[in-house]
Parts: structure tokens; sequence; C-alpha cells
């Protein structure tokens, strides 16, 4: 309690108002190069801009803390690491979509034997499971169908546009 005591009367019998005023301005400069400090490390986070990150620290240099809120409205909203995640977060779903496209597509071009009904690749011409014949050739074009197919639709197209 003594050194309570001890330390309020000092500060009560020093304390006048040059003091005060020594104080404020201390603090008015420790917040003002904390507040420089900070913009500096945030406009280079958020732009390569050279002309942008020299413009925002002499603004707040010259202007006074005060342009610190004008500083929050003008620079970019976004810190370059937000815009790169962006940007793979963007380029994964391009290349998620290319991947289900293509194994969409691969699943199309695939088709089952009717005998055994094992997957066999649409150009086979035999099963590889069970040796049935899954493809016969067109009498008029030649070209391999089905085995269920009745109508060639290569001729069919030809005779249509032929009309």
């Amino acid at each position: 309690m003594n050194t309570n005591n001890a330390i309020l009367n000092f500060l009560l019998i020093h304390t006048t108002i040059e003091n005060t005023i020594k104080f404020f301005i201390l603090y008015f400069f420790i917040v003002w190069i904390a507040i420089l400090v900070w913009v500096i490390r945030d406009i280079t986070n958020r732009t390569e801009s050279i002309f942008l990150q020299i413009f925002s620290v002499m603004s707040v240099l010259i202007l006074t803390p005060l342009w610190v809120f004008i500083y929050l409205i003008v620079r970019p909203w976004k810190t370059l690491f937000e815009k790169y995640y962006e940007e793979v977060e963007h380029n994964l779903d391009s290349l998620s979509e290319e991947i289900k496209e293509k194994i969409w597509v691969d699943n199309f071009e695939k088709m089952t034997c009717f005998n055994c009904k094992a997957e066999v690749e649409k150009d086979f011409k035999y099963c590889p499971s069970c040796n049935i014949k899954l493809m016969k050739k067109c009498k008029d074009c030649g070209k391999e169908l089905e085995l269920d197919r009745k109508n060639c639709p290569y001729c069919w197209w030809k005779k249509k546009n032929k009309k």
C-alpha cells in the first residue's frame, strides 16, 4: 500500500499541463508510426503496384492518421493471397469439370455385352469374356454396327439428306 501511495503522490506532484501535453503529443506520434507501419504491411499484401503503395504510405505520412479512414475505403478489397487462392480454386473447379466430363465420355463410350453383360468398349467386335460377335457390317456402306441394330444410321442419314 505504501508503494502505491508513493507512486500516486509522485504523479500528482509532477503532473503538470506541460507534461500532459508532452504525453499526448508522444502518444499521437506513437499511434501515427503504428498506423504507418500497418499501412505499409497492408498495402504490400494487397497490391504489387508500386505507385499505389507509395501513394498510400505518403498519404498517411503527410496527411496524419486521419487519412487512414480514407485509405480503408480506397485500398484494394482483397489481398494478393486471397486473389491467388480464388484463382487456384477457380482452376481446380475447371479441372474438376473437365475430369467429370472425361469420365462421363469414357463411360459413354463403353457398352455391355448383350450375352454375358460384361463391360466392353464400343469398338470391340467380339466380347473378351464370352467371345460372342458384337458387331456386324452394314450391307450398303460396310460400316460396323451393333448386332441388335436393324437399320444403319449412316445409310439412313444419307437417304434423308438426298431427299
